[in-house]
């Protein structure tokens, strides 16, 4: 009896070794797949983050490729801040004074083309008629104007604020203010 509980005893001993053998190599191959299930969500995770960056910066960053090259020069030399002499000396005295029709008061209209021969419409709106900041919107669309920028002063002859209008490369007009508070805000129109 003494001899069989002890063949009991390793034949219990042998079953258990071999049954945590399996049982350690059964967790071991599935930690192995819960590992790559991990892995893969992961990875999933970071692409679905990298996209969602990427559309928050075609969306909030300010220079960006729909943005044309114009606009990528013009902020980063026009300021808040700066004198009417400092923008003459960035553009030259190719202006328009035209009137802001919120505050009553005088802004440049620059206009930005390649073509010598653009003239804004000669066809005036009542708006136009009036010497009011109205962009040339059907010029932008046509491509006969690559951009127009609006330019308001304060009492100092300071900028206080600019929009800029553009063709982005969707062929759609935009405008891109710049607010005295360093606030950007970008329209599609």
């Amino acid at each position: 009896m003494v001899k069989s509980n002890k063949q009991m005893l390793m034949l219990y001993s042998l079953l258990l070794s071999v049954s945590l053998v399996f049982v350690g190599c059964s967790d071991t191959q599935s930690q192995k797949e819960d590992s790559q299930i991990q892995e893969k969500q992961d990875q999933e995770k970071q692409d679905r983050e990298k996209e969602l960056t990427d559309e928050q910066a075609k969306d909030v960053n300010p220079i960006n490729d729909d943005i044309s090259k114009d606009l990528d020069q013009i902020l980063k030399k026009l300021a808040i801040g700066q004198s009417v002499a400092q923008v003459k000396e960035m553009f030259g005295e190719k202006y328009e004074l035209v009137n802001d029709a919120d505050t009553n008061t005088v802004i440049w209209r620059l206009d930005f083309t390649q073509n010598t021969d653009y003239e804004f419409p000669k066809e005036k709106t009542w708006l136009q008629n009036m010497n009011v900041d109205v962009a040339d919107l059907d010029g932008l669309i046509k491509g006969v104007i690559d951009s127009q920028l609006f330019i308001k002063f304060d009492d100092e002859d300071k900028v206080s604020s600019f929009s800029y209008y553009y063709k982005g490369i969707d062929n759609n007009i935009k405008v891109r203010h710049m607010f005295e508070d360093g606030t950007i805000k970008e329209e599609r129109i």
